[in-house]
């Protein structure tokens, strides 16, 4: 599993640079998002890669696969929705350059509140995930954190 996963961060800078290094501004920008994603996946990979492991214990639960969770599914659902919002983005950027640059009064156009409105979004989708995590996992943490004490 390590070799796949060093590979395919391997594989994702070495495209994102490549990319990046291109003379035009839209492979620029792939470039980017590519380069942004091997440093994710290489985050969650730091974490450790263990198959039927189990990351957070549950206190008073009897100690087997069952009662375990594992807070990755719920990341790698939040990445992938703002991987589809970013991408639709680009997607809409290279595509459909006659809408985003519509007027919406006498110097803006209408790709720079869709701009603003996707990292207001991603910002949202955090917010909600640190809520989340933190009413979810913290007590968890908290009894680990105390018991090993």
């Amino acid at each position: 599993m390590e070799v796949v996963v060093s590979l395919a961060i391997g594989v994702l800078v070495a495209s994102g640079v490549w990319l990046v290094l291109r003379p035009r501004t839209f492979q620029v920008l792939i470039g980017l998002s590519l380069l942004s994603y091997a440093v994710n996946l290489f985050i969650f990979s730091v974490g450790s890669l263990a198959i039927d492991m189990e990351p957070i214990a549950q206190a008073g639960r009897p100690a087997d696969l069952l009662n375990y969770t594992d807070p990755i599914p719920q990341s790698l659902v939040l990445t992938a929705i703002l991987f589809v919002v970013y991408y639709g983005f680009i997607v809409l950027v290279a595509t459909n350059k006659p809408l985003l640059a519509t007027r919406i009064g006498e110097t803006m156009t209408l790709g720079i509140p869709m701009g603003v409105a996707i990292i207001v979004f991603a910002w949202v989708l955090t917010a909600a995930y640190v809520v989340w995590a933190n009413r979810q996992y913290d007590p968890e943490v908290r009894r680990l954190r105390d018991q090993i004490r």
